[in-house]
């Protein structure tokens, strides 16, 4: 017996196993391309601290930073680690103040300014992508390099 002949046999179950077959294919398609829309990698929080560093909770990535948070400045926290050491904060961030104030491009969009860090305890910032900034990165684990902690 020939394909043909099986069909002809058995078109009452073909018609539903045909259906059955493009519905499986049809929610497929759309599982892969919404799985291949989501970005791999991509956060949804970020640390903050409110006590420059001494502690850090997660919160939404997109908030601008610094943000008020139980009445105190909540500046992005910075978390790294050693090699298999505690997680610490590193660094903590703001958008830059200073470019921000003296460049147009940031005055009617504040939270597009560059990022700027300083060491949780020093009062000196540096752009984060400044050679100041990413040697105060560098710095964090002597002989090591430091690795980020992401917020789940």
């Amino acid at each position: 017996m020939g394909v043909r002949e099986s069909i002809e046999k058995n078109k009452v179950w073909m018609i539903p196993a045909f259906l059955g077959l493009g519905a499986i294919a049809i929610i497929a398609s759309l599982w892969t391309t919404h799985a291949a829309n989501q970005q791999p990698g991509t956060m949804a929080k970020a640390y903050y601290t409110v006590d420059d560093g001494k502690t850090y909770f997660a919160d939404d990535i997109n908030k601008d930073f610094p943000f008020t948070q139980d009445g105190k400045q909540a500046f992005r926290a910075y978390v790294y680690q050693c090699g298999s050491g505690k997680p610490f904060v590193g660094a903590v961030g703001r958008r830059g103040k200073v470019a921000a104030a003296s460049d147009s491009r940031f005055k009617n969009d504040p939270s597009s300014a560059p990022i700027e860090i300083r060491k949780p305890g020093d009062d000196k910032w540096f752009a984060f992508t400044s050679p100041e900034g990413q040697m105060l990165i560098r710095s964090l684990c002597p002989g090591g390099v430091p690795e980020v902690v992401m917020a789940d």
